[in-house]
């Protein structure tokens, strides 16, 4: 749902002026950009939950959104944060809609689900059957090629620019490397050569880990 658009491939979110390009996949709509929703911002070393924007340090916003990175890349998000929900659900399971969740997302829009995802690579030629016998080799090899197709023309590292044949234009604005119970060695990493994206999807990967979140890589 977009409620103002001031062109055909744009639309304004109206907390803080921010302009997005959108593009029309199937019968979905996707921002075509990085959220770039900042009402405060975190040093990487303080804290397993906020905003971070890639490289900086301090806690102006200001600062931070003149940044090239913030303005190249946006905000770097851990998993509650961009659900907008209670960080303590980060080591425990979270119960509530994941159809419709809006989370920091502007007024419209709303979280993408694995299912939203899956009919992404449906249009990419990916069968998402194919994951329950493939081998660890298959499945790298499998996102290689789904990711070719995901990424933008350029930007990328060691010749890794992709084709941008949704139009989606991944960019690779790296990630915040979280090592469990060391905060003192938080740090962002992966730029130009990764980009990570939530969904509301959350599962266990054993009865006594706690709860991991769901991402897509490209």
């Amino acid at each position: 749902q977009i409620d103002k658009l001031e062109d055909a491939n744009t639309f304004i979110d109206p907390r803080d002026g921010h302009k997005y390009k959108w593009v029309e996949i199937g019968n979905q709509t996707w921002m075509a950009e990085n959220l770039a929703y900042m009402p405060h911002v975190n040093p990487p070393k303080k804290q397993e939950y906020g905003i971070w924007v890639y490289d900086y340090e301090g806690h102006d916003v200001a600062a931070a959104k003149a940044t090239e990175n913030y303005q190249k890349y946006g905000c770097l998000y851990d998993w509650t944060t961009a659900m907008d929900i209670d960080p303590k659900f980060l080591a425990g399971h979270w119960e509530g809609d994941s159809e419709n969740h809006q989370g920091l997302c502007p007024p419209g829009w709303r979280m993408p689900r694995d299912e939203d995802w899956t009919k992404i690579e449906v249009m990419l030629g990916l069968d998402p059957a194919y994951d329950k016998n493939a081998s660890e080799w298959d499945l790298g090899y499998r996102t290689a090629c789904g990711g070719l197709k995901l990424k933008s023309t350029r930007g990328w590292l060691s010749g890794g620019n992709g084709t941008n044949y949704l139009g989606l234009s991944m960019n690779p604005g790296g990630y915040r490397q979280n090592d469990e119970n060391k905060l003192s060695s938080q740090h962002h990493t992966g730029l130009g050569e990764t980009g990570q994206y939530w969904t509301t999807f959350e599962y266990k990967d054993s009865l006594s880990n706690p709860p991991r979140k769901g991402f897509m890589q490209n």
